[in-house]
């Protein structure tokens, strides 16, 4: 049984060329008496998730339950789907500058998000079941939203930054 930690180093070392230590990119806290990774930041460490996950160490990572995530500027194309449905407590999910395509519904039953930063990406919508979440904030500026259902479109006018249909590319 892997350790948050443990999870952590493989993917630094599997993924990155980066000199970064697990005690650089996360917070971790005591829970039950297992150490828990609470705030994970791989922001700017160019991991890139292919499609299989096969030996990244990042399969794994899913077993992990943060509270605060940021993958900003990794050059993502694709969010695993198996992560929407074990990050049950996180808050903060910081995907921006990379090159998210498709979000499909990785996220829909993180009804915990209060923050969701989708900056600077190739989003050209935003899947339809998201409508259910409540977050304080979303961040959708620097996309290609287009052909938005209504209901996603009155979820990101309740949201999203005012101006989110003025920021498009």
């Amino acid at each position: 049984d892997y350790s948050d930690r443990e999870m952590l180093q493989e993917v630094l070392d599997k993924n990155t060329d980066s000199s970064k230590t697990v005690k650089q990119v996360a917070t971790f806290v005591m829970e039950n008496g297992r150490e828990v990774a609470t705030t994970i930041d791989l922001s700017g460490l160019n991991i890139n998730i292919d499609s299989s996950l096969t030996g990244t160490g990042l399969p794994r990572m899913h077993q992990m339950n943060p509270v605060e995530l940021n993958f900003s500027n990794n050059g993502l194309e694709l969010v695993p789907t198996q992560w929407g449905w074990h990050f049950d407590r996180i808050e903060r999910l910081d995907l921006s500058d990379n090159k998210l395509l498709d979000l499909k519904e990785s996220f829909r039953d993180m009804r915990t998000l209060k923050f969701i930063n989708l900056r600077n990406n190739d989003l050209d919508r935003i899947p339809r079941d998201w409508a259910v979440l409540t977050p304080d904030s979303v961040r959708v500026s620097g996309n290609k939203l287009t052909g938005l259902s209504p209901d996603i479109e009155d979820w990101l006018d309740l949201y999203a930054e005012p101006d989110w249909r003025n920021l498009q590319r």
